[in-house]
């Protein structure tokens, strides 16, 4: 019988591996970040990136980019070099990638360049050229999706997930995965592999999860444009955290299928939803446009068929409903903030704001885990919810406290 490794052996040889993928070249000095917190400025100051990559990286949004390779500003060779030159940079700094496959990135740009010149009339395809990072959830072709399980290293996937492959059709570049919490259940990207990913903005703080790397990328520059997924705020959560632009879109719109997932097959649940975030809102805008303009049932048969209709501004003002807390928990002072500000603008804009009060949380939570938990002779469950500190529900705390304490958890279950 194979004796079974040690995980942390599995985490140290899989962080080798990772870690083998960025050139010399491109590799930091520690002086440049030791003893700094914030970490935004890095990238441009520390050497490795050229006059010209820092423009590419900097002075373009997802849609700038795809319009400056359309009019042969930038080739897409320089421009995934740029971005892959970046990215290596944004991991040694805040640990927010798993997978880097750059070498095959830049062939890819290069074989697009190739084409475009042998086919000069040929109508470029609608994300040509664009470098695009995935939430490692995503399967690509050959890599990892690990999601920070231990048993998921050394088993690469065998084919493309559905948006991969859709993104590949309309001419982008796929050029790394970016690190997630353990299972992707919690709102702090920290796993037994990979460990945690820093924010940049300020290190002290979380990146947020479940897409939480991505988010750390992007705000780094390190990518313009990547893809998330979200059934809880996995794209919202680390879009606030690192101060970009991301969208949860509705369901079935943009195709989820062929991810790596820690529940067992068949297992029902709230159907999430995959969604872009970018340093921009119209980089959102243009992914959502491309994948539905591209027919997604195409790569994945449950996604609704909705054609892109635009959006067009209201010309009345909206009636927007605003609950400040849901009677259990109370937002954080910098949330209260944030939602306050959002209020405030809102209403500048003309909208009617409208107050909510939300019902009896925490009595309907408990009315519904007796419900669940019931005995065939009528008894419940509602002794054991008292002990569930791990939900936070019983003992109310600011709003992302539920999500972080399930950290702590995962050293006691390892030893089970």
């Amino acid at each position: 019988m194979t004796a079974v490794e040690n995980w942390k052996d599995v985490g140290a040889r899989k962080r080798e591996a990772r870690d083998k993928c960025i050139p010399d070249a491109w590799k930091l000095k520690t002086d440049h970040y030791v003893g700094r917190t914030n970490l935004l400025s890095v990238p441009s100051e520390c050497g490795i990136l050229t006059k010209d990559e820092i423009i590419i990286t900097e002075d373009y949004d997802a849609v700038g980019l795809v319009d400056a390779i359309r009019a042969k500003v930038f080739s897409a060779e320089a421009v995934t070099t740029a971005f892959c030159k970046r990215a290596a940079i944004a991991q040694q700094l805040t640990n927010c990638l798993t997978e880097m496959f750059f070498e095959e990135a830049i062939e890819t740009a290069k074989t697009l360049d190739r084409e475009r010149e042998i086919n000069p009339t040929r109508p470029l395809l609608p994300l040509h050229g664009l470098p695009i990072s995935l939430k490692d959830s995503f399967n690509i072709e050959g890599k990892d999706s690990i999601i920070g399980l231990a048993c998921f290293v050394g088993h690469p996937a065998a084919k493309d997930s559905a948006v991969a492959a859709l993104l590949k059709s309309l001419g982008a570049v796929l050029f790394c995965k970016t690190n997630v919490p353990q299972t992707m259940m919690t709102a702090d990207s920290d796993n037994n592999i990979y460990g945690r990913t820093l924010n940049p903005n300020n290190t002290s703080l979380t990146a947020g999860g479940s897409t939480g790397g991505e988010g750390a990328l992007i705000a780094l520059r390190g990518s313009v444009l990547g893809v998330g997924t979200d059934v809880a705020g996995s794209i919202r959560i680390p879009s606030c955290a690192n101060g970009i632009y991301g969208f949860k879109p509705s369901s079935g719109l943009v195709p989820y299928a062929g991810q790596q997932s820690p529940a067992p097959p068949g297992m029902m649940g709230i159907t999430p939803s995959a969604g872009p975030m970018a340093t921009s809102m119209r980089s959102c805008l243009l992914f959502i446009e491309a994948v539905l303009r591209a027919k997604p049932s195409r790569f994945d048969c449950s996604v609704t068929k909705l054609p892109w209709l635009g959006l067009k501004p209201s010309s009345e003002p909206l009636r927007i409903g605003v609950a400040f807390n849901d009677s259990v928990y109370t937002p954080s002072p910098p949330m209260r903030r944030g939602l306050q500000q959002s209020v405030h603008k809102l209403s500048e804009a003309g909208h009617k704001i409208i107050p909510i009060s939300l019902p009896d949380v925490l009595a309907n939570m408990h009315t519904i885990w007796d419900l669940f938990s019931v005995y065939q002779d009528g008894r419940t469950c509602r002794w054991y919810s008292q002990s569930i500190v791990l939900v936070a529900i019983v003992y109310p705390r600011p709003c992302l406290h539920g999500t972080h304490v399930a950290n702590p958890f995962k050293a006691v279950i390892l030893k089970w």
